[in-house]
């Protein structure tokens, strides 16, 4: 037989065996083996993180090599010869087929698989992994997933401040004298203010909040010049979140600057959830109310707490040193 007929032979015996393989669980072909399949789960790579479908595993098994008709059956319709025909074509095959391989030589079932020859003169299979011969798993074909990066949970650290006592400091009559010195001088200042002059009505309008009650109405009339109320609001609006003390805490990390205080009391509710110590620290001098999320002893600490914000909060959180 020439090679180019046996490669032909080959190719069609390939075709046939997928097809069968496919419906059934077992197909022979006479005079050299059959190919039995099993059915095997999908499977994740625990490495590559590929997830395989649902497949037939096929093994190859030498000893089985009784005629079960079912191959013959294909060979005869498809190249339209009788019985005795195609059961020689088919012998002369297996015969071809089985020297090559017991010569070394890897050979090579299309859509099926390879055979090769182990030292101990056995016929080794191994099965292609380009087709899936169960029929369910049509269409099916392995995907690559991709793992989900989160990032880590930002948990604020507590940091405790130490406690500092205060000593009282001994009696001395150089404080003593101090005191005595800063009494007589208020007495002297509140006698002074005692005997000002008065001021002229007019001019005391302008401190007051509300000028004087008519003879004709109940109804108070509200001061002319509102420009002290006016400018007291547009310094400090009014709020319920505490004041920073100046004296205690220098080192703050600034969250963010808004326009508007409601804006400033939504982040500092959002960030007191957080478990954030926030508050409103002051006015910009452009008018904005900046939020902080808390103040710190030292700038080592109020370091580390920042890489730990913009790392997993706000990327755009800085420190302010007064």
């Amino acid at each position: 037989m020439e090679n180019n007929e046996y490669n032909q032979r080959k190719l069609l015996i390939s075709n046939k065996v997928t097809e069968l393989l496919g419906g059934h669980d077992c197909v022979i072909v006479p005079g050299f083996g059959g190919f039995v399949g099993s059915y095997a789960p999908a499977k994740a790579h625990p490495v590559t993180h590929v997830f395989a479908p649902p497949s037939k595993h096929i093994l190859f098994n030498a000893q089985l090599r009784t005629d079960d008709g079912l191959l013959l059956r294909e060979i005869m319709s498809e190249l339209r010869i009788d019985f005795s025909e195609a059961r020689n074509w088919l012998a002369r095959f297996a015969e071809l087929m089985t020297d090559r391989i017991m010569a070394g030589e890897r050979t090579e079932l299309p859509m099926v698989g390879t055979f090769t020859v182990d030292p101990e003169r056995n016929i080794q299979f191994r099965q292609t992994e380009k087709n899936n011969f169960l029929a369910s798993a049509y269409g099916l074909y392995p995907i690559q997933a991709s793992p989900i990066l989160r990032k880590p949970e930002y948990i604020p650290r507590v940091v405790s401040l130490p406690h500092v006592e205060q000593t009282k400091k001994p009696f001395s009559v150089k404080r003593f004298r101090n005191a005595a010195i800063a009494a007589a001088a208020a007495c002297t200042i509140g006698l002074g203010l005692f005997f000002l002059p008065k001021i002229q009505h007019d001019t005391i309008a302008e401190f007051s909040v509300f000028s004087g009650i008519s003879d004709n109405s109940s109804a108070m009339t509200p001061l002319r010049n509102t420009s002290l109320s006016k400018a007291r609001k547009s310094i400090l609006p009014e709020q319920n979140f505490s004041e920073f003390n100046a004296e205690s805490a220098r080192i703050f990390i600034v969250a963010g600057c808004y326009t508007t205080i409601e804006n400033a009391r939504g982040i500092i509710s959002h960030l007191v959830e957080k478990g954030f110590d926030a508050q409103l620290l002051d006015r910009t001098p452009g008018g904005l109310y900046r939020v902080v999320y808390g103040s710190y002893p030292s700038v080592t600490e109020a370091g580390e707490e920042l890489a730990a914000i913009r790392k997993g909060l706000n990327e755009e959180a800085w420190m302010l040193i007064r």
